[in-house]
């Protein structure tokens, strides 16, 4: 993520939170605090044992002692006066390719995250067959068992319904800033044409109460859903729809509502410095992807490491 061109989230801060939300970490340790643990003269050594497993001495425990030894390393053929094998010694090439070893651990941690818990569409995707497709959405995904095929239903529709939002909150934002539209009308047309059964026979009661929502205060927001998805499906044609100024007028509420001072529509600096997209492509229904193809990226290399066999 970047913010007033500066990287706001760095690449090894999301790194370093999933190593703790997998219980790869062990210790609730921020990074910077880890790098200072590294550098402390009272650190004590690791070692491996017979089985390749990395320990932590004295009870330090930071890493947990399941984590598999990657295959490029292997102990160094000498013994300390204590008896433990020194640190690990690296040979070979260091690459980002799963071993068996390491994919059955990696898809071991994120499963026992769901224990005692509705199954997420990643863990039901790690206990599959590698597909043949590649799927672009959650909802292409065949065969989902309940809850999840619910969850997905729910997902798929609002997705849907925040592409048409952003076009027209789009076609909003050119007008103010008195720039040509590039196609704004005809992508919100295309757009409802394919929408607009799918939205209209969206029930927004069973979506707030599915489980992942119902602690959450979503009053606003199920307003704006209702209230939204209302008035684009009563018209008769994408064209009236596109047009209609109480849509708009929904559109700049919601903003103002979200975004405070920060509303594009409120304040001269942030729609100067809004970026629009150059072009519109028709066949992009959909604004929220939930992140799917990242997650199908980590269970295809799981899956790829699972088929290598165990290693030797």
């Amino acid at each position: 993520n970047r913010s007033k061109g500066d990287v706001a989230r760095l690449p090894s801060t999301i790194y370093w939170t999933g190593l703790a939300t997998l219980r790869i970490a062990q210790q609730q340790r921020s990074e910077a605090s880890y790098q200072a643990l590294l550098s402390s003269p009272t650190l004590h050594e690791s070692f491996v044992d017979d089985d390749s497993v990395a320990h932590q001495l004295e009870g330090i425990g930071f890493w947990d002692d399941k984590a598999p030894l990657p295959p490029i390393f292997q102990e160094r053929n000498r013994e300390k006066p204590t008896g433990k094998s020194s640190a690990p010694a690296m040979v070979g090439e260091l690459t980002l390719r799963l071993e068996n070893v390491e994919a059955r651990y990696l898809r071991d941690r994120f499963l026992e995250r769901e224990q005692g818990k509705d199954a997420s569409l990643l863990g039901f995707l790690l206990c599959q067959k590698r597909p043949n497709a590649d799927y672009e959405y959650p909802w292409q995904v065949p065969g989902l068992p309940e809850p999840l095929q619910t969850a997905v239903h729910h997902a798929k529709r609002l997705s849907l319904l925040a592409r048409g939002a952003t076009i027209l909150h789009e076609a909003l934002l050119f007008k103010a800033r008195r720039e040509p539209d590039p196609g704004t009308a005809d992508a919100f047309v295309t757009w409802w044409r394919q929408a607009r059964a799918d939205l209209a026979a969206w029930d927004l009661d069973d979506f707030a109460q599915q489980p992942f929502l119902r602690a959450l205060d979503l009053r606003g927001d199920r307003q704006f859903l209702k209230e939204w998805r209302g008035a684009i499906v009563s018209h008769r044609s994408g064209s009236a729809a596109y047009t209609d100024e109480y849509s708009r007028a929904l559109l700049r509420r919601r903003e103002r509502e979200v975004r405070g001072l920060k509303a594009r529509l409120v304040s001269p600096y942030h729609l100067k410095t809004w970026q629009p997209p150059e072009t519109y492509n028709p066949d992009d229904l959909y604004e929220i992807t939930y992140r799917h193809r990242v997650a199908m990226r980590i269970i295809g290399d799981i899956q790829d490491g699972l088929a290598r066999g165990t290693r030797r």
